[in-house]
């Protein structure tokens, strides 16, 4: 029973347009790539040397700054709980375990977000070496320097992990509040969050501010990314039970 409700609000959401916008902003790294090849001057790539891996991170971080994959998802976080709810679309699921119904929504959304993901990255490398490579700043390699590999993927990890909280808290307001109030209260969020960095050590205590390295007397990397899903965990751990109790003791009718 769980795997068909799950399978089917997955089919559900996926085939909805916002879904489609999302998946749709996947093939980003093709404009991106062609745009450079043409010399179109909108995405100029400077600095050191781009690999492969390099080309990724960056684009994964422009993903980061334009934030528009985490507004979508807060799009298509409130229509499967606001509007379901506003609508009473969701008193069709009476009869099902609250928490089924929850863990379903949850998958579906992040779900989603996942498949966008692999299919940006996938589409990252593959068009670094289809076109990019022949730019004047691009190595042809996977990567221009070995030891930017763990930086890099500390980086990425860092992006990921940022833009899964924000849509979990998009999830949050829109499980009580209209998709405007939803989106525009997790954009604000984002923007207090920028400030993070000035925060000296308070940053660390939340989600968002790990993008720098802490600087330990060894293993730096290793340790910050630990810590960094730890205190990611907690926050997430915390979101989820709380919206837990929330949404299995609303009223659907």
């Amino acid at each position: 029973m769980k795997h068909k409700i799950i399978v089917s609000e997955f089919r559900k959401t996926i085939c909805r347009k916002d879904a489609n916008i999302l998946l749709i902003l996947g093939l980003w790294p093709i404009l991106v790539t062609i745009c450079c090849r043409f010399g179109t001057g909108i995405f100029d790539f400077s600095g050191d040397p781009i690999g492969a891996f390099e080309f990724t991170s960056l684009l994964l971080a422009f993903q980061d700054m334009i934030f528009l994959p985490v507004l979508v998802g807060v799009y298509i976080a409130s229509m499967s709980f606001y509007q379901e709810i506003h609508n009473k679309q969701i008193y069709l699921y009476k009869d099902i375990n609250r928490t089924t119904i929850l863990n379903a929504k949850y998958i579906s959304i992040y779900g989603v977000y996942f498949i966008f993901l692999l299919t940006y990255i996938v589409l990252s490398f593959i068009f670094y070496f289809l076109i990019f490579q022949y730019e004047e700043i691009a190595t042809g390699t996977l990567l221009a320097d070995t030891e930017n590999i763990i930086p890099l993927l500390y980086e990425a990890i860092q992006v990921i992990l940022g833009i899964l909280f924000y849509i979990h808290i998009g999830i949050t307001f829109s499980i009580r509040t209209s998709t405007g109030f939803s989106i525009f209260s997790t954009t604000f969020i984002y923007m207090l969050a920028l400030v993070t960095p000035y925060l000296k050590n308070f940053r660390y205590l939340f989600p968002i501010g790990y993008k720098e390295v802490i600087a330990f007397e060894s293993n730096s990397y290793s340790l910050s990314l630990l810590l960094s899903l730890l205190v990611w965990t907690i926050y997430n751990i915390i979101l989820y039970v709380f919206n837990k109790h929330y949404f299995n003791n609303m009223e659907f009718n």
